[in-house]
This record gives structure tokens, C-alpha cells and sequence, in this order.
């Protein structure tokens, strides 16, 4: 002890002062991203419902999620929009949200200021990915969601929910970096379900984008074709 001491107290000052300087170049309020994928059994309940709370706060640490229970939440909630039809027919209060772009960190934002999905009606209008760096992120929440709250929360597709603008913008690099090729392809299909417009109340229409000035009248089809038009 006695020696340990003594050589501490004979270091040279420059030195004491560099190791000042690094400890005080750490910012400890800023926490580094989980090691690990966030666990099965604490993304799911013993009930088997997903514990939103739970996935929100991980992902808003920049973790990730189980490939397997990635998957799971894509293709449920693909199963979900298959079967609504290509308009929605909804009625107010409800919530109504525009692009959100892969900015994770916004989204969360929004559904704070918007309001417990538990007590409130929400639909978003499209545009989900690209642009942002947390588009895996942003789609694993808003599945998460629609699958706990399938019969109040409603999603619409964008013009970035196809495979031509998420190959030419961001969203296919960052899945295949954080995930893989086959969840990128999972995702896409599910957004080959996505209903295209809705209506509230039977007067206000909700479409990604809106509608040409030249259009007077507009008529859906029941039946999806769970395809995108070509642009020529």
C-alpha cells in the first residue's frame, strides 16, 4: 500500500493532468447502444401480447431485435392489412399522422404529443422509411402497434413503401446491414398489403400525397392487387 502510494504521489504532473483530461472527456449521460438483441420473453409477455413499453425504450437506445421475432412482427402484421380493404372507412376522433421517414426518435415523439394508442385512434399516412436511419425501427414500432391495437390503429401506404424507392433511397442498405435480405423482402410484402386511402367520416379523404387538382371524382377497388403500377 505504502508503496503503491508513494509511486502515485511521485508521478509527474503532466501525467496526472492527461488522465484528468480523458476522464473528463467522457460523457456519461449518453449511453452506449445494448450489446445484445432485445430477449424474447421480454419483448413478449407470458401472455403472449407484446410489451410496447419494453421495445420502445429499447429501440430508443438503438438496440436491436431477435431476427426470428423481427420477422414475426412483419408478417403478422402483413397477415392484419390483408385483410382490410384498399379504403379505410373510419370515423373521428382520431389522430392523424404524415411521413415519418425513418426518423425513429420523432415517432416516438409524435405518439407522445398525439396520445396513448391505448385511448386514441391513429392513422398514419405512409412514407414510413428512407431518408432516416432508424427506418428498421420506426416499422418494428408501428407493427408492434398495429398488432396490439389491430381494430384503432390504422396504416396507409406511401409512395416509399415499394421496392423501387427503398433500393434507390437508404431503407434496403440499412436492412440488409442490420438485419438481413430476407427480412428487407418480408417487409416488403408486407407493404404490398397496406390499404391506399381512407375516409373519415365519409367526407374527409387520406391519401400519401393527395390528389391532382384534374381528378373530380375517385373510385377504389375492393380487391387489392397486392402490386405496384409500373410508372410507364
Amino acid at each position: 500500500m505504502a508503496n503503491s502510494e508513494k509511486t502515485n504521489a511521485t508521478k509527474p504532473d503532466e501525467e496526472v493532468k492527461k488522465e484528468s483530461e480523458i476522464d473528463d472527456r467522457q460523457i456519461r449521460d449518453v449511453v452506449a447502444p445494448p450489446r445484445f438483441p432485445l430477449a424474447h420473453n421480454q419483448l413478449f409477455r407470458p401472455d403472449g401480447s407484446i410489451d410496447l413499453e419494453c421495445l420502445g425504450k429499447h429501440l430508443n437506445k438503438e438496440g436491436r431485435i431477435e431476427l426470428d421475432d423481427a420477422f414475426y412482427l412483419v408478417k403478422t402484421c402483413s397477415e392484419l392489412f390483408k385483410k382490410e380493404p384498399n379504403m379505410l372507412r373510419l370515423k373521428d376522433p382520431i389522430t392523424v399522422c404524415g411521413d415519418v421517414h425513418g426518423q425513429f426518435f420523432d415517432l416516438l415523439r409524435l405518439m407522445e404529443a398525439g396520445g396513448d394508442p391505448a385511448d386514441t385512434q391513429y392513422l398514419f399516412l405512409g412514407d414510413y422509411v428512407d431518408r432516416g436511419c432508424f427506418s428498421c425501427e420506426c416499422v418494428f414500432f408501428l407493427c408492434a402497434h398495429k398488432i396490439t391495437y389491430n381494430s384503432t390503429f390504422f396504416m396507409i401506404r406511401g409512395n416509399h413503401e415499394c421496392r423501387h424507392l427503398t433500393s434507390f433511397f437508404n431503407f434496403k442498405d440499412e436492412c440488409n446491414y442490420k438485419y438481413n435480405s430476407d427480412l428487407y423482402d418480408a417487409i416488403m410484402e408486407c407493404f404490398d398489403n397496406l390499404p391506399i386511402a381512407a375516409t373519415i367520416n365519409g367526407k374527409f379523404l387520406c391519401c400519401h400525397g393527395g390528389l391532382s387538382p384534374d381528378i373530380s371524382t375517385v373510385r377504389f377497388k375492393k380487391k387489392k392487387s397486392f402490386s405496384v403500377p409500373r410508372a410507364n
